[in-house]
C-alpha cells in the first residue's frame, strides 16, 4: 500500500534505512460516515500491510448484532483492503476481532484480540488524517516496535513454504486496493458531490451556472467509475429543478448504475453502482 509510506513518520517510528529491514506494521482503519445532523451513521473497516512481506492472516470476527464470520488468506505486501461496512447501532455491542498473523521471519504466529468500543472508538485508536477531508481511527495488531528479539527473529523459517500454505486470498467482496495512483486518488475522492445552487438567485446566469454544475458532475462521475466507487451521494438541491432533471436522465443512461434513492429530505440522491 503505497500510500501508507507517506503515514510513517507521523505513524511508525521507523530508522530512516527501512529499505534493509523487514519491518510489518498490520492494522485496521475504520473510517466514520456522518449523517447531516453530524452523528455517525456507520463505519467502513479496512485491514491494511504495511510492510514489505506478504502476510498470511486468520480473521475471526463476532458480535452480537455485528455478525460472525472468519478471513483466511494472504494478504499481500504494501496493500489495503476494504473489508466490510457496518451501521452505528451494529457497532454499539462491542465486536470481537482475532486475528493469526503468520509471517515467514516469525518463528511462532502472533495472536491478538481486538474488542472495538463504540462509539469510544476515538480513546481506543489513534487518528490518522490520509487527506483533511478523510478521517481514519486506526487499531494497530503489530508494528515494527513489536519484532523485538521475544517474538521476532530473521532466520527463522526461512525454508518454510509460506506462498504455498497461504494461496489463498481473502474473500470476493474484499477489495484490493494496491496502487499509488489510484489509492491516492480514491482517498482524494469525496463519496458526496454538493451541486445545489438556488435557480432563482442565479437567474440571470442560469444557464452558464447549470452548464458549469453539470460538467462537475459528469467530471465527477467519469471519476467515480474510474476508481470503482460503489456508492455516491449527489446534493442536487430539493424539488424538481432542470439541474436535478438533467442528473437523473444521466444516471438513468449510464449502465453502472443500478440504484438511485432520493434521501427522506428531497435534497439529495444516494447512488449504488457495480461493476461486474
Amino acid at each position: 500500500m503505497e500510500l501508507l509510506l507517506q503515514f510513517r513518520p507521523h505513524f511508525f517510528q521507523l530508522p530512516e534505512d527501512e529499505e534493509s529491514h523487514r519491518s510489518l506494521g498490520i492494522f485496521f482503519a475504520i473510517e466514520p460516515e456522518y449523517s447531516y445532523d453530524g452523528n455517525v451513521y456507520f463505519y467502513k473497516f479496512y485491514l491494511a500491510n504495511d510492510s514489505w512481506i506478504d502476510v498470511g492472516l486468520t480473521i475471526h470476527i463476532s458480535g452480537q448484532g455485528f455478525g460472525e464470520f472468519s478471513l483466511k488468506g494472504k494478504l499481500p505486501a504494501m496493500t489495503m483492503i476494504d473489508l466490510f461496512n457496518r451501521t452505528a447501532d451494529e457497532c454499539s455491542y462491542k465486536p470481537e476481532i482475532n486475528v493469526n498473523i503468520m509471517h515467514r521471519n516469525c518463528a511462532k504466529p502472533i495472536a491478538k484480540k481486538i474488542i472495538f468500543q463504540f462509539p469510544n472508538i476515538r480513546r481506543q485508536s489513534r487518528e490518522l488524517h490520509i487527506l483533511p477531508q478523510r478521517l481514519f481511527y486506526t487499531l494497530t495488531l503489530l508494528t515494527y516496535h513489536d519484532m523485538d528479539g521475544r517474538k521476532f527473529n530473521p532466520t527463522a523459517h526461512q525454508d518454510n513454504d509460506f506462498n504455498a500454505a497461504f494461496q489463498i486470498e481473502l474473500p470476493a467482496r474484499s477489495k484490493k486496493i494496491n496502487t499509488r495512483n489510484r489509492i491516492i486518488e480514491l482517498a482524494a475522492l469525496s463519496r458526496s458531490l454538493d451541486l445545489h445552487y438556488e435557480e432563482r438567485i442565479h437567474h440571470s446566469k442560469n444557464k452558464h451556472v447549470l452548464e458549469i454544475q453539470l460538467k462537475k458532475f459528469h467530471e465527477y462521475m467519469d471519476k467515480v467509475i474510474q476508481l470503482e466507487c460503489e456508492e455516491i451521494e449527489i446534493i442536487h438541491g430539493k424539488g424538481n429543478g432542470i439541474l436535478k432533471q438533467k442528473i437523473y436522465e444521466s444516471l438513468e443512461e449510464n449502465s453502472y448504475v443500478f440504484q438511485i434513492t432520493e434521501n427522506h429530505n428531497g435534497g439529495s440522491s444516494k447512488i449504488l453502482l457495480r461493476y461486474d
